[in-house]
């Protein structure tokens, strides 16, 4: 019985050793968004949500409008925010507020804001679709080969 259980743990911890030691890949979206967004502010005005994406477990695009976006940063402590189908905010007469509101994932414990940002969306568009003609371009010169 001690056996397994030691041959257990050390097979929990040669798992975590080898996530420690693996680089995590460049999340294309959020770099987008990071390039794309200004300088953070305390707030925004928040009365409905249009849309939203999981950048990842930290980061998340906010739209309020389809012209409005925020690039969110939460706490660490937001559990599975890639993964749930829907979230919501906290808000405090119609105001989303660094350090006070909550990104809401149906978790026992909400996520804190810590950072908010406005994107630019019509650079953040404008990026895309560059990196889309790259892309075709890419693979055009690919396939002529």
């Amino acid at each position: 019985m001690k056996s397994i259980r030691s041959l257990m743990i050390a097979l929990a911890v040669a798992a975590l050793a080898a996530c420690a030691t693996q680089p995590e890949k460049p999340n294309q979206r959020l770099l987008d968004y990071q390039a794309a967004s200004g300088a953070p502010v305390n707030s925004f005005r928040y009365f409905s949500l249009w849309s939203w994406e999981a950048l990842d477990r930290t980061h998340l695009s906010i739209y309020t409008r389809g012209n409005e976006a925020y690039l969110l940063t939460v706490d660490g402590g937001c559990q599975n925010l890639e993964w749930v189908n829907a979230i919501g905010l906290t808000s405090r007469m119609h105001e989303v507020n660094v350090r006070f509101d909550k990104v809401l994932t149906g978790e026992m414990v909400p996520c804190t804001i810590m950072e908010i940002r406005p994107v630019d969306v019509q650079k953040l568009k404008a990026e895309e679709k560059l990196q889309k003609e790259r892309k075709i371009e890419e693979k055009e010169r690919k396939d002529g080969e």
